[in-house]
């Protein structure tokens, strides 16, 4: 070998060490990031367990309203539903109560409405109470800030509300509340119907379930937009919304029911449930995702999660183990520092919370959420059936029945820092300098890669390392803003 050969040798070989050791200083400059973005929530938690969140702001500035089965949040007395400012919590007068069956009570959901009558947004709460704030109220009850205020002419019989939100039919825009429930004052609410500020109607007909026992009811409901025009979505359990065979899943719109993409297909006698709905912002459009206790919807295989792309489902379970059955509890979209939405999706039988980007699913720092008590009591990991997510001064706060976060204490809340995904995003090595050490990070991670650092384009990974990555580095060179 010539001396040229011998010297471009040494160089490769020098090289090469250089990027080891660089490479070897990148892994060790990145932090940990299991639970080292998750905190308790400051003020304190609750003492028993929390259903749903919301973000609202009654007048006294934005905070987490948080409902559930509680006494205490903070060391504040709260009956089932209380509010977070971002430092401490406040009860909502007496809260809600079930004085006639008092260890059967529950603040199951809550949304914000303005019925146009000069109050503005207020929040709306219902659940199992017959009680709000000292007021008979009956399942769903208006806070204006001050106080609480029954709505007229209760349900009748059994009712229980588990959703409830806004949409505009052409009428105006009216609450809309879904649960399992067949009548108030006395006239047809069969599991949906709609309160525009002055009166109580029922929907399209109502949702129910004909040729079975089982009462049909609706667990969630979302607005959707295919592109033809915003509609109202309704999941839960049934096989008849007004006069169309449709089950599990259909779409309000233009004063007319119609099936998206086809009937829910389970193993509940051959039917699905569908437990939880959100709107996504795809690549070629709007989709509508959903989640619940199904094998197929129309002629697509989909298991326990799925999405509608305008025209077909997509199967969207397997985060984790590839196991299907694992899916289960709410779906949220949050926001990360950059602006890019993330969906988090409870994952039951495994106490995660997995993140999707639209490209693949990640466990939101491998922190698993559990309960003392219940596991002392069934020695060993159990199942959190209640969990819910809101979004919050870019944190993400995570709502109940665990009382530890991994090995961190967190009675019922907990916080994600949204704000730690780092708003100079190039910073793949977290020094807060977009420098060589994120280059070589990209470098030798070139390819097809899932989990990546260095796979940040387009908000948040594709699950490749490539050309649109490497120009991120590069167009943001130098130190971070």
């Amino acid at each position: 070998m010539n001396r040229t050969g011998t010297i471009v040798r040494n160089l490769l070989v020098f090289a090469r060490l250089r990027i080891s050791l660089m490479v070897a200083t990148i892994v060790l400059i990145v932090p940990a990031q299991a639970n080292a973005q998750w905190s308790p929530l400051p003020g304190g938690g609750i003492d028993l367990r929390a259903r749903a969140a919301i973000v609202h702001n009654d007048g006294s500035g934005p905070a987490v309203f948080v409902c559930g089965r509680f006494n205490q949040a903070g060391g504040v007395a709260a009956n089932n539903i209380a509010k977070w400012n971002g430092s401490v919590w406040s009860a909502l007068g007496s809260g809600l109560l079930n004085i006639g069956v008092p260890f059967q009570m529950f603040g199951m959901t809550m949304a914000v409405y303005d019925d146009g009558l000069g109050g503005g947004p207020q929040l709306y709460a219902a659940g199992i109470f017959d009680t709000a704030g000292g007021v008979a109220a009956k399942n769903i009850a208006r806070w204006n800030g001050q106080a609480w205020h029954a709505l007229p002419i209760p349900f009748d019989g059994i009712a229980i509300v588990y959703c409830m939100t806004v949409f505009d039919d052409g009428s105006g825009p009216a609450l809309y509340i879904g649960g399992r429930f067949e009548s108030i004052g006395g006239q047809p609410a069969r599991a949906l119907i709609k309160w525009n500020g002055l009166a109580w109607s029922e929907v399209g007909g109502g949702v129910t379930h004909v040729g079975t026992s089982t009462l049909a009811y609706v667990v969630d409901l979302t607005v959707y937009d295919d592109g033809s025009g915003p509609g109202l979505v309704a999941g839960g359990l049934f096989n008849r919304v007004g006069g169309s065979p449709i089950k599990s899943l259909a779409m309000w719109r233009s004063n007319a029911w119609s099936a998206i993409g086809g009937d829910v297909a389970g193993s509940l006698n051959g039917e699905g449930v569908i437990t939880a709905l959100v709107p996504w912002s795809g690549e070629q459009g709007p989709e509508l995702i959903c989640q619940g206790s199904f094998y197929m919807i129309g002629d697509d295989l989909a298991h326990k999660m799925a999405r509608w792309d305008g025209r077909n489902w997509h199967d969207m379970a397997g985060p984790v183990t590839n196991d299907p059955s694992e899916m289960g509890g709410r779906i949220r979209v949050a926001h990360t520092s950059d602006g890019c939405p993330e969906l988090f999706a409870h994952v039951r039988t495994t106490e995660y919370i997995m993140r999707w980007n639209g490209h693949h699913w990640r466990t939101l720092d491998d922190a698993y959420f559990g309960n003392a008590l219940w596991s002392l009591l069934l020695s060993g990991p159990v199942e959190i059936p209640f969990l819910d997510m809101v979004e919050f001064n870019n944190q993400l706060i995570v709502v109940g029945s665990f009382t530890f976060v991994s090995a961190m204490p967190a009675p019922g809340v907990a916080i994600w820092g949204l704000e730690a995904l780092y708003p100079c995003d190039a910073d793949i090595t977290h020094d807060e300098s977009v420098d060589v050490n994120d280059l070589l990070a990209v470098i030798t991670t070139w390819g097809i890669c899932t989990d990546c650092p260095a796979d940040r384009v387009p908000c948040g990974g594709d699950g490749q390392v490539n050309a649109t990555d490497l120009l991120m580095v590069i167009t943001h060179w130098g130190p971070c803003p």
